[in-house]
């Protein structure tokens, strides 16, 4: 009775932790989600230089209100709209398509733009996650033409995003020619020199924990305990079976 007892703990322990086992532990791990090297001047669009793993990043690309700026060594667009309003084709656009495997909570965007003296002087960045509607993040009513530095903009309000399309509107230039331009440079130093845009956040991925850990090693000890209880089980009905033998031996002899 005793070994049958202790058959049917080993049994359920061992149950136990492999089920406890399967269920996935969520940990935050933060983060770079996407990031542009805007020392570059492609007609097209621009490919991230890094991204989280998981992440499909889209190019920094134009609007089709605007047109490139082929010289300098930085991401400058031209023919931005003279008016004091957003023209919706005048933007910039960049982020991350679908990732199915990943949901992403956001934190802060970093930025550097600059502008010419006839370049737009207003902008608006816009953000959609997940297909939704673009929501304003962030506004700048005087852009100044020797350049910004934008750290930690807020985007905390964001989360479980499994996709995210940033636009920046860019307006009210004082002409709409090649001398009107605006570009995206990198950062010269902190947070990152050699981009000009980085989006940050946290991802929650499953990963083992300690406590996880722990149940490993428990269900492990779990199975060895048992398969030593089938042992022990084994040899003792084996000498139940040679002492039986010998008694009936000794009967019959």
């Amino acid at each position: 009775m005793r070994y049958l007892v202790i058959k049917q703990l080993l049994r359920l322990c061992g149950t136990l932790m492999v089920f406890l086992l399967m269920i996935p532990v969520s940990v935050s791990v933060a983060g770079l989600i996407v990031a542009y090297d805007s020392h570059n001047n492609p007609e097209g669009g621009l490919p991230a230089s890094e991204q989280m793993s998981g992440v499909t990043a889209l190019d920094l690309s134009r609007g089709p209100g605007i047109l490139p700026n082929t010289s300098g060594n930085t991401y400058n667009s031209r023919g931005w709209t003279e008016g004091s309003v957003i023209d919706a084709n005048d933007f910039l656009q960049w982020g991350w398509s679908f990732s199915p495997t990943l949901n992403l909570n956001l934190t802060d965007l970093d930025i550097r733009y600059d502008r010419s003296n006839t370049g737009p002087t207003q902008l608006e960045i816009r953000l959609s996650i997940n297909g939704g509607t673009f929501a304003t993040i962030f506004t700048d009513n005087d852009i100044s033409s020797s350049g910004e530095n934008n750290f930690d903009i807020d985007i905390t309000g964001f989360t479980n995003v499994t996709s995210a399309t940033f636009r920046l509107f860019a307006f009210n230039a004082s002409a709409t020619t090649t001398a009107g331009t605006f570009d995206i440079e990198n950062f010269s130093t902190s947070p990152s020199p050699n981009r000009g845009i980085l989006v940050n956040g946290t991802a929650a991925t499953p990963i083992p924990e300690p406590s996880t850990f722990l149940l490993c090693c428990l269900a492990v000890f779990g199975i060895l305990g048992y398969n030593f209880y089938r042992r022990l089980a084994a040899g003792r009905r084996k000498t139940e079976q040679i002492t039986k033998q010998l008694e009936n031996n000794h009967a019959t002899g």
